[in-house]
């Protein structure tokens, strides 16, 4: 593992978090039955959403969980399970392969004006906007992908950041940066 590549496994603050919205850690399935991604997501003003999609042979599945710390920026908790379409399926995977989800760097480098606004800060601890961490496990893979703002600070990882929002969107959440391009 090289120095950009992120490690969920020991992300405690991501860990915690999952935790408390009741998720576990993702690892290779050891089928090829069994595929899941799941978008951690941290928004600025207290939400906080776990967003997993799993197929277990021809059987999909959406998973939502929301804690919100601050009610009144962000309505309910959620903590749901729902049949997935085999086409919303089709159409994120298809996306994550073109995106070549696998392949993408885990973090990427800190700018040097970045560093030097703070120091041995983490990057996925945005101050504003949104954090987010994308996890895939299959077979025998499991792969993370950590972005701050990825639309907003990062314009090459658009297509990150829009298939964030298509998750978003079928766990029936909203997006800062959606909301923000509304206006």
């Amino acid at each position: 593992m090289g120095p950009n590549d992120y490690d969920i496994r020991a992300d405690r603050d991501v860990l915690r978090s999952l935790a408390r919205l009741g998720e576990r850690g993702l690892r290779p399935t050891g089928s090829p039955q069994i595929e899941r991604y799941r978008l951690y997501v941290w928004q600025f003003g207290g939400t906080e959403a776990a967003i997993r999609i799993e197929r277990r042979g021809n059987r999909y599945e959406l998973t939502v969980r929301r804690r919100c710390y601050d009610a009144r920026n962000c309505g309910r908790t959620l903590d749901q399970t729902r049949p997935l379409t085999r086409g919303d399926w089709t159409r994120i995977t298809f996306r994550l392969r073109a995106l070549n989800f696998w392949e993408l760097p885990s973090e990427l480098a800190k700018s040097r004006a970045q560093m030097e606004a703070c120091p041995g800060c983490d990057l996925a601890m945005t101050t504003d906007g949104e954090a987010f961490v994308l996890e895939g496990a299959d077979e025998t893979r499991h792969h993370a992908v950590d972005r701050s703002n990825p639309a907003a600070d990062h314009p090459d990882e658009n297509d990150f950041a829009a298939i964030c929002e298509d998750l978003m969107r079928l766990a029936g959440l909203r997006s800062l940066a959606a909301e923000a391009s509304k206006n």
